[in-house]
């Protein structure tokens, strides 16, 4: 007579068990190195209004003259208009027409070093300073005497 055997073959293996184990410690480390990381480049903050701000400044002072530079940057433009920009609450907005640059700011300075024109800016605890133009000085002559 031929025993019957009970099937045992229920469960899982040690093997199988080990593998569902690593896979799940790996998926689990992963999100913790993914909010590290979150939070190392917090502190990096890219703010895009505010370089879009740097490159229209940039672009108003191609064509300026007799530039002064201080808490408010001064400078005839091309038409012979004298403009400013400056700090206005916690705006960085230029006159004549009141046109805001970006918000959000609580400092801002605007200084030469080598002819160059720097503005350094505070914002959200952050300093940046970026090079907004060149204050080399041009003469009419030599403009004419390119063939421009």
């Amino acid at each position: 007579m031929k025993r019957a055997y009970l099937n045992s073959n229920r469960g899982f293996t040690l093997v199988e068990t080990l593998l569902s184990f690593c896979v799940s410690l790996m998926i689990i480390s992963s999100l913790g190195v993914f909010g590290t990381i979150k939070l190392a480049l917090k502190d990096e903050y890219i703010d895009n209004t505010m370089h879009g701000a740097i490159y229209q400044i940039a672009n108003t002072l191609i064509t300026a003259r007799n530039i002064t530079c201080g808490a408010t940057l001064e400078f005839e433009d091309g038409d012979g208009d004298i403009n400013r920009i400056f700090l206005d609450g916690n705006s960085l907005v230029k006159t004549p027409g009141y046109v805001i640059y970006t918000n959000d700011i609580s400092f801002a300075e605007f200084f030469v070093e080598d002819n160059l024109i720097f503005l350094e800016v505070e914002k959200k605890g952050i300093k940046h300073i970026f090079l907004i133009g060149c204050d080399y000085p041009v003469e009419v002559d030599d403009y004419e005497n390119t063939g421009q």
